[in-house]
């Protein structure tokens, strides 16, 4: 993990010896001390000190670690395994590794300080006993057959991805209105839940999941906000069935908070086992699971995790309350080989309707979306032709000729009477025909290309932030670019000393840490500048709280006051 055999005598010396893979883990892990991007290894550090960030990193702790890092943070000097109680050795040092890889511990493996904020944020719901080693893992629980959890899942797979496409070509026609607050007004609601023939809580499902999977994004229309289709829904409709699935799948584990986060989506996942076991799994178990993975969050991942079950049976990844084979989003072939053939015709109806019992291809379902509108879901798709719908492909470009020989390609009967002579009745239609005089393009011409959104976040996503191995590489090769050892200095020298561009702010909360002498240059309430070596306690409520390091004075100096601050490296005053 270390590139220097040397114990560091700071988090931001420990940090900087680390090698790039276990910087990459800690950045991945905990993303708040590299957002925005640093520009030193001293500022990481600094960040990553304080009470915010180590209470959101001990959130993410499993009982295990929480108990090691509750340990720790209870002894007065150095760490080692042998002060960890209530667990085996081997245990204990697994989790100090880990805990000195998320930096909430800092020094040599063989002694480990606690960060100065780790104590007081453990003092919340700490754990009153060792907990287990590991979680449960459901082994008496009931079990499926493997294949019929695939049979059901699928099913529900197919009828997310029909009715997504179908609530997105609605969009294209009558755009949903949104609320100020950016979610989906009541009233169209309803509608969505009508159109799709689903309850309005899954309708809204829908909604959320299309836009977190970038298909719909809001388009300003006067004063309302609209959603409407984006260009990647364009594409994303000429993709094989198991591939739109897989990204409607992945919008809604990444960018649909509402459910939770992607890692406790992945964690409640991982409670189920191989998918080849196919174990049933309820909310009492994933509570019981989540008690150990996540302790301090416990409760509100377990609420977030039932509505998380729910809606994982309605995507299709569980069936019959087991996860499926293709549950993670990721091995489509199972899925593929269970959806049903895409079709290239419909039945039209002598009720001016047009029915597509299974799904269609990317052509097809272009051309009955342009020319109808969709009036049902149940076991088919049921479109339907008015004089609206074929007036609304008449402004996009299409003639009476197209219309008809286009319906002619895609019946598998012939066109009836009463759908032709609706067309027909298009070219005596004197409104028809002012309508279209003023814009209409040549026979033949393809329909002009739709208003599309950019793709647009689901209102309330910033729930944190994350980097993928990429993004924290990228960071890595960046610090290690600017970054340079701190050399010790006389103090008189400290004004041209290296580390001195670095925010006064990082070097104060590193002395925190340290322990170490600290030099600071000051501006007093007259407007007078002085210096200081100091002894640094705390940085809270803007104030540096510390003692002369020679008279042992209390001091307690705004931070927004100290103009520079040095730490004195192994010298003694």
């Amino acid at each position: 993990m270390t590139t220097s055999g040397s114990m560091p005598r700071s988090l931001t010396q420990m940090l900087r010896d680390f090698d790039d893979e276990a910087l990459q883990d800690l950045f991945m892990a905990r993303p708040d001390p590299v957002v925005p991007t640093p520009t030193s290894f001293s500022q990481v550090a600094s960040r990553a000190t304080t009470r915010e960030s180590v209470r959101r990193a001990l959130d993410a702790l499993n009982a295990l670690d929480l108990w090691v890092a509750q340990e720790a943070s209870a002894c007065a000097g150095a760490v080692s395994t042998t002060d960890i109680s209530g667990v085996d050795a081997q245990s204990a040092a697994a989790a100090l590794d880990r805990l000195r890889g998320l930096a909430l511990l800092w020094g040599d493996r063989g002694a480990l300080r606690a960060v100065r904020a780790l104590a007081s944020e453990l003092t919340r719901s700490p754990l009153t006993q060792a907990p287990a080693l590991s979680p449960s893992h459901f082994e008496d629980v009931e079990r499926q057959e493997p294949h019929r959890v695939d049979a059901v899942a699928a099913g529900s797979a197919f009828e997310l991805v029909r009715r997504t496409e179908v609530l997105v070509e609605h969009t294209d026609h009558v755009p949903l209105r949104l609320r100020q607050d950016g979610g989906l007004a009541q009233r169209e609601s309803r509608v969505v839940g009508s159109l799709l023939d689903v309850p309005v809580a899954v309708a809204l499902l829908h909604t959320q999941v299309a836009q977190a999977a970038g298909l719909i994004g809001v388009v300003a229309q006067g004063r309302t906000d609209t959603l409407v289709p984006t260009a990647l829904f364009d594409d994303w409709r000429g993709w094989a069935l198991a591939e739109q699935w897989a990204w409607l799948v992945h919008g809604w584990r990444d960018g649909h908070p509402p459910s939770g986060s992607a890692k406790l989506k992945a964690l409640c996942l991982e409670a189920f086992g191989p998918p080849q076991d196919a174990r049933v799994l309820g909310a009492p178990e994933l509570h019981r699971w989540l008690a150990w993975q996540l302790p301090r969050v416990a409760d509100d991942a377990a609420r977030r995790a039932t509505a998380m079950l729910t809606q994982a049976a309605w995507l299709g990844v569980t069936g019959l309350g087991a996860l499926a084979s293709f549950g993670h989003g990721d091995d489509q072939t199972t899925l593929q080989r269970l959806l049903p053939e895409r079709a290239e015709t419909v039945l039209v109806q002598n009720d001016l309707t047009a029915v597509a019992s299974g799904p269609l291809t990317p052509a097809v379902a272009r051309e009955l979306s342009a020319l109808a509108d969709v009036e049902s879901r149940g076991g088919a798709t049921v479109y339907r032709f008015s004089v609206q719908s074929l007036r609304r492909a008449r402004s996009l470009g299409w003639s009476s000729s197209d219309i008809s020989a286009t319906l002619s390609a895609r019946s598998r009967t012939p066109i009836p009477q009463p759908l032709s002579y609706l067309i027909a009745d298009l070219d005596r239609t004197d409104a028809v025909g002012a309508m279209a005089s003023t814009s209409r393009p040549t026979r033949g011409t393809r329909p002009v290309a739709p208003v599309r959104a950019d793709v647009t976040p689901l209102a309330g996503s910033g729930a944190g932030v994350s980097l993928d191995a990429e993004a924290a590489g990228l960071l890595v090769a960046g610090l290690r670019s600017g970054a340079h050892p701190p050399t010790a200095r006389e103090v008189s020298d400290l004004t041209a000393a290296e580390g001195m561009s670095d925010a006064p702010i990082d070097t104060l909360r590193e002395a925190v840490e340290t322990g170490e002498v600290l030099w600071l240059g000051y501006v007093d309430t007259q407007g007078g500048t002085g210096e200081r070596l100091v002894y640094a306690s705390a940085v809270e409520d803007g104030r540096l709280i510390a003692k002369d390091s020679r008279t042992s004075e209390r001091l307690s100096v705004p931070v927004h006051r100290i103009t520079v601050a040095h730490i004195i490296r192994g010298g003694s005053v």
